[in-house]
């Protein structure tokens, strides 16, 4: 969770390199780290749709109000399994990061789109946490889910929407 610890030029040279998993490495090394150039970098990786799934991280230090929009942007994208586990966990760290945006959208599409369980039940938690409602077909299939931590989160849930 530390800051690179230094000026991140070498990093954003190698986030730009052909190898994609080096490339990837020097994003998620950037995770932590604020620099306008990171949020630049950022913003150009998203109008190229590359590795967006390390895009959210990027933003976590260098968060500006609306950067929640970007964040739903990315992931209402088409991604493979394992990206979209990597960006709803990236999503995930950046609505804790910043509990003043908007997380609805993208919780909403991290549940309705993301096949891992644990980034299902982390979007259900945040919705809870942020106030914003869940919505009454998500609760629904929900209480089916595979996974029994998202199941109980439910059931408590409507046990205390009931009480």
């Amino acid at each position: 969770e530390k800051p690179f610890p230094v000026a991140p030029d070498r990093l954003l040279e190698l986030a730009n390199h052909q190898d994609v998993k080096l490339a990837r490495y020097a994003l998620r090394a950037m995770h932590n780290t604020a620099s306008p150039k990171i949020r630049e970098l950022a913003f150009k990786f998203a109008a190229e749709n590359r590795c967006v799934e390390e895009l959210p991280g990027l933003l976590i230090k260098n968060y500006h109000p609306g950067d929640e929009n970007l964040v739903a942007d990315l992931l209402a994208r088409p991604l493979e399994d394992y990206r979209a586990h990597t960006i709803g966990m990236a999503a995930g760290e950046f609505f804790e990061a910043h509990p003043e945006a908007d997380c609805r959208q993208a919780m909403l599409l991290i549940y309705e789109n993301n096949p891992c369980s644990l980034c299902r039940g982390s979007a259900l938690s945040l919705l809870t946490k942020s106030g914003k409602g869940i919505p009454a077909s998500i609760l629904i299939e929900a209480a089916w889910d595979c996974d029994l931590s998202v199941r109980e989160e439910i059931v408590a849930l409507t046990k205390a929407d009931n009480a």
